[in-house]
């Protein structure tokens, strides 16, 4: 066994060897140096004195205590020079130990290695395999996303038949179950918000919580699998030896040791945004965040103006109405604040707005989906204009693209809009955290309004608006530009009709930051 200090951080500078020996337990402090130099670490090949190793004297015992480096096995031999080294004796072969080395982890991109770089329970964020998303196989909008499950590996480094391991066995003894597999999103659609599984299976299209592992020359391994965006699990792994288990391990996926059901890792990088976000010096751990706060600050860019644009005036309240739970598990987008659609993780230092948008068939001018889309991407940089925005980050799905085409009178419209908001072709969707926009033809006993905003929420009045367009004499700006710039003033005239609009938009405050944004992008 080669001689080397095990550094800190679990690296190997300069050799490998499987075990270090030291005096003291896992879970105290230990100095790295030599024994002999006044530290904790026991060489292999080293001699000391029955002085320096702390023998008792009533028994002539010491503890030792090993740490696992490399996972196989490992022999360590004692030996004792009984009348030192000017006596006769000499060593004398007092104790061996054999020692099998257990590295029990996950295997995110579903090898049986345990060392590539997205491996391992520390880096696991549910659904991804580092930056990738596994759980989509195609589409990135709320209507043309693809479902998948995401395969991966526990694997039991370090056993085999020689070491004299003859079975592993694993089982989920602790996982989470939520509705869907994000925020906002179910799989199969005709489940509406039923979800039948949990969290982690060992089975990809059922649940199954226990499993014998494929035992091999040196590891064993389980097929294990992700259906959920914010899952979270428990696996007890028994190492057996003909039947009984001699080690267990319970691996928690991802590694959340506040069990808050949050990746530690997400929370530590979240705080390191707040930081930079409000100009803090917030540890960087797992206990700033709760699941359940909603504490984003009144002011989102604090009194440095830590954003680097105009310095924004207060908004109504702290929070967003999303908890930390929500922001975590993430929903399915189509686009908003820069992101290009698909699966998203939200912020829990910034304020983010959720818009349900729909369209009504049959409408003489109505833009296609295409476009709704772009004037949606223009209203969502309003919001968040470094200089006259209001620091919020709104991101939309387009849900129904054929909503029921009516001209109805405005006592009706939140009549219509209780029809569709909140539900995809009238069964109830799992859009309860998003505000509803929708662009409709008119007013019947109303033509001259181009946009209102009611207890359902906001409207533009397309086939009010487009005349109106189209009667400005050249140069003009796009129809686009136009139903944007209607898009932001109804969702900014929302008031306590609903939950978001209150916390979110404080239409009274900063409707006119709003305005001018528009006028100057857009006019």
């Amino acid at each position: 066994m080669s001689v080397l200090h095990f550094a800190a951080d679990g690296a190997i500078p300069h050799a490998v060897r499987d075990v270090d020996c030291a005096c003291r337990e896992a879970g105290e402090l230990r100095n790295s140096y030599d024994l002999s130099s006044g530290g904790d670490y026991v060489s292999p090949n080293a001699v000391y004195t029955a002085e320096q190793l702390g023998l008792d004297p009533a028994d002539g015992s010491v503890s030792l205590c090993l740490e696992g480096i490399n996972p196989g096995e490992s022999t360590i031999e004692f030996y004792v020079d009984p009348d030192g080294p000017s006596g006769p004796i000499g060593w004398i072969l007092s104790d061996t130990v054999k020692v099998t080395v257990v590295n029990i982890d996950l295997s995110v991109d579903n090898n049986t290695s345990l060392t590539d770089a997205v491996d391992g329970v520390r880096n696991y964020l549910p659904g991804y395999e580092g930056t990738t998303d596994k759980l989509v196989a195609g589409g990135n909008t709320f209507n043309t996303v693809v479902y998948q499950v995401q395969p991966m590996k526990i694997v039991t480094d370090g056993v085999g038949p020689n070491s004299g391991i003859t079975s592993v066995e694993y089982t989920i003894v602790e996982t989470t179950n939520y509705a869907g597999y994000a925020e906002n999103k179910t799989y199969p659609p005709t489940e509406g918000w039923i979800w039948p599984y949990a969290d982690y299976s060992f089975d990809d299209d059922d649940d199954a919580d226990f499993q014998v592992g494929t035992l091999g020359a040196t590891k064993d391994w389980v097929q294990f699998y992700c259906k959920d965006y914010g899952g979270k699990a428990i696996v007890r792994v028994d190492v057996k030896m003909d039947g009984t288990v001699v080690f267990q391990y319970d691996l928690g996926i991802p590694i959340d040791v506040d069990d808050d059901g949050i990746s530690d890792k997400w929370e530590r990088e979240q705080v390191a945004s707040w930081n930079t976000q409000f100009g803090e010096s917030q540890t960087e751990d797992f206990q700033f965040f709760a699941a359940e706060d909603d504490k984003e600050k009144q002011d989102p860019d604090a009194a440095g103006n830590t954003d680097g644009g105009t310095n924004m005036p207060n908004h109504k309240t702290e929070g967003d109405s999303l908890t930390v739970l929500q922001e975590y598990r993430g929903f399915i987008l189509d686009g908003g604040a820069g992101h290009g659609g698909g699966h998203k993780r939200l912020s829990p230092s910034k304020k983010e707005l959720l818009v349900e948008v729909d369209i009504m068939a049959g409408v003489t001018n109505m833009p296609s989906e295409a476009g709704i889309r772009g004037i949606m991407g223009t209203v969502s940089s309003g919001f968040g204009h470094l200089t006259d925005g209001a620091g919020i980050n709104l991101y939309y799905v387009i849900d129904e693209t054929a909503a029921t085409h009516e001209v109805f009178p405005r006592l009706d419209a939140d009549d219509w809009a209780n029809e569709h908001r909140r539900k995809t072709d009238g069964s109830t969707n799992m859009l309860s955290e998003f505000i509803y926009l929708a662009f409709v033809d008119s007013l019947s006993d109303a033509p001259d309004w181009i946009g209102g905003a009611g207890g359902c929420g906001s409207m533009v009045f397309v086939d009010r608006l487009y005349p109106l367009w189209n009667s400005i004499a050249p140069p003009k700006n796009s129809f686009s530009a136009w139903s944007a710039y209607q898009g932001q003033r109804t969702l900014t005239s929302l008031r306590s009709k609903d939950l978001h609009q209150e916390v979110v938009v404080p239409a009274g405050n900063l409707g006119f930051a709003f305005d001018a944004v528009f006028r100057r992008v857009l006019f």
